[in-house]
């Protein structure tokens, strides 16, 4: 009850205190050059329509937007640190082996959360509400099972089989399949230290 809604409350202050701060940062080291500060204005402002279109969605999960904006001010380090522009790159030329582990070990935890969430309804559901579930009617060509008719007096069609399954499957699978595609094109850029 009340002591998750403050450990969430709290995480997802330091969260945003984090966010802001990587952001005033970006802005104290990387500034004077117009992509640079373009890059940073923009995912700061990215940062509030994304917090305030969660708040007015119907879950209202202040939790997803805060994790979402840290990672946004991670990758909007990485972009402006892989600047080619000497000028507008005080770190140009550095190695950065943290910079590496840190995103490497934040795509890890990421992928084990979207992998998780991806799968959590079936997991943690019990099994005793039929809200979630839908039933969902396949005309066939031939009938699976050939043979006497059990039950006559059921108001089932010939040839039509009769599944029932979670609804919104194909809706989670698209988005898992999506990060994971955006997950290997982020980590072959990393550890090949593309653009710089």
């Amino acid at each position: 009850g009340k002591k998750w809604l403050r450990a969430i409350l709290i995480t997802c202050s330091g969260l945003y205190i984090a966010s802001l701060t990587g952001i005033i940062l970006l802005w104290r080291e990387f500034s004077g050059c117009h992509e640079n500060e373009a890059f940073i204005v923009i995912t700061g402002v990215m940062i509030l329509i994304t917090t305030v279109v969660q708040l007015l969605s119907e879950q209202a999960s202040l939790l997803t937007s805060a994790v979402i904006s840290l990672y946004s001010t991670c990758l909007c380090f990485s972009s402006v640190s892989k600047n080619p522009d000497g000028n507008c790159n005080p770190r140009l030329g550095e190695d950065d082996p943290l910079g590496v582990f840190i995103g490497i070990s934040l795509t890890i935890c990421f992928l084990i959360w979207a992998g998780f969430s991806a799968t959590a309804d079936s997991r943690l559901s019990t099994g005793d509400s039929d809200d979630d579930a839908s039933v969902l009617s396949v005309q066939m060509e031939r009938p699976l099972i050939e043979g006497v008719v059990a039950n006559p007096d059921s108001d089932s069609e010939e040839n039509c089989s009769t599944m029932t399954g979670k609804s919104n499957i194909g809706s989670k699978l698209w988005k898992l399949n999506f990060m994971l595609a955006l997950v290997t094109c982020w980590v072959g850029t990393s550890l090949t230290e593309w653009g710089s």
